[in-house]
């Protein structure tokens, strides 16, 4: 079987993602971003872009990431809107690239 070291290697090898993928990755979120800070401005949304979970923290398995991009608007700027309506307006046609593997989750109004 071999030797502790060369199963724990392999193990390694099997999940940690490659620079490839890593970069693609980075390109996919560098996108995604910067169209929601454009989307934001241009809607007049004060909202703060940031990148959370396995991404962010580089602890994603190979061939599985899933971008958590979360989008944290101010209370006090609401202008009688919640954070779900303004969410919906800035991703709602602004980011065609997110139609295919989109899911969008509130997690508090």
């Amino acid at each position: 079987m071999g030797s502790l070291e060369e199963v724990l290697r392999k193990a390694k090898e099997l999940v940690t993602p490659s620079e490839e993928e890593k970069g693609k990755v980075r390109e996919v979120v560098k996108l995604i971003s910067e169209r929601a800070r454009e989307a934001s401005l241009s809607l007049g949304i004060e909202a703060e872009v940031t990148l959370q979970g396995s991404v962010a923290k580089d602890t994603w398995v190979k061939g599985e990431a899933d971008i958590d991009i979360f989008l944290l608007f101010s209370p006090f700027a609401s202008k009688g809107n919640s954070g779900s309506d303004h969410a919906l307006k800035l991703f709602k046609g602004n980011i065609p690239e997110l139609r295919r593997n989109f899911i969008f989750v509130i997690h508090a109004d």
